[in-house]
């Protein structure tokens, strides 16, 4: 735990959850933390349900701090959406790298147990193979599915099935279980998702950038993703209403209809 804390409290990003103090006393440890107001992007998407556009300004802000702390050598291990908080006005922060652990310490082992939510997990993590960066990138691929196509691409009706399939990794194409997910998107996913890693994004960063690109393309350079989930998440029907009188006009001045 105090491994952990110090790890922890050296990732300084905006777009990371600040870990203030390590206090420990009468046998507890306790972190004191950034206070969050808001809720995570799970209870957004099972709430509310996202846009693509939406789910990838979103992901593309957790990817970027997934980066920072890769680049200090931490690998989270339990990326979900049930880790990416979002604060009322919009700001994406990770958290709970509670059982991420340093790549360049001795690796730890934990007999009979995976530590992770199985949903999220690698093929690598499964079969008890090495873990590297590309493990979070599988991870980060697997939230970025569940956000755009509207489920999980591994499920069964009990941890053991799900393990299962997410070692033979098969899934249903992204842009087959939806369509307006498109193939640039698809192209994104599936490289993220890749069952060797090294078919996978070599490093985080790499994503990042390609998901860029895809935003940019759709209209939203990732330099203004930031201020457009704030101003939705101030005031979600304000804006909704505000895009749909965007979209009218430009189509009207394309002498098209709504």
């Amino acid at each position: 735990f105090i491994r952990e804390a110090d790890a922890i409290a050296a990732l300084d990003h905006p777009h990371i959850v600040t870990v203030y103090d390590f206090v420990e006393h009468d046998g507890l440890c306790l972190l004191v933390m950034e206070r969050m107001t808001g809720g995570t992007l799970w209870d957004r998407f099972r709430d509310e349900g996202l846009r693509i556009d939406q789910s990838c300004a979103l992901m593309l802000a957790a990817l970027v701090a997934l980066q920072h702390a890769h680049d200090r050598g931490i690998l989270h291990r339990d990326v979900k959406p049930e880790n990416i908080m979002i604060r009322t006005d919009g700001v994406v922060k990770l958290m709970d790298f509670g059982i991420s652990h340093m790549v360049d310490l001795e690796r730890l082992t934990v007999t009979g147990q995976l530590l992770g939510t199985p949903a999220y997990m690698a093929p690598e993590h499964v079969e008890g193979r090495p873990l590297d960066f590309r493990t979070d990138v599988f991870a980060a691929g697997i939230v970025l599915y569940q956000l755009t196509v509207g489920k999980l691409p591994f499920e069964g009706k009990n941890p053991h099935e799900v393990l299962k399939r997410i070692a033979e990794c098969r899934f249903v194409d992204p842009r087959q279980a939806n369509p307006r997910i498109g193939n640039r998107l698809g192209r994104i996913i599936l490289r993220a998702m890749a069952a060797a890693p090294a078919d996978r994004f070599p490093a985080i960063g790499e994503m990042v950038l390609a998901l860029e690109g895809y935003l940019a393309e759709s209209g939203l350079p990732h330099d203004k993703a930031a201020g457009e989930l704030s101003r939705y998440f101030s005031a979600p029907a304000a804006y909704e209403l505000a895009l749909r009188d965007r979209l009218t006009d430009h189509l009207t001045r394309h002498g098209r209809e709504l």
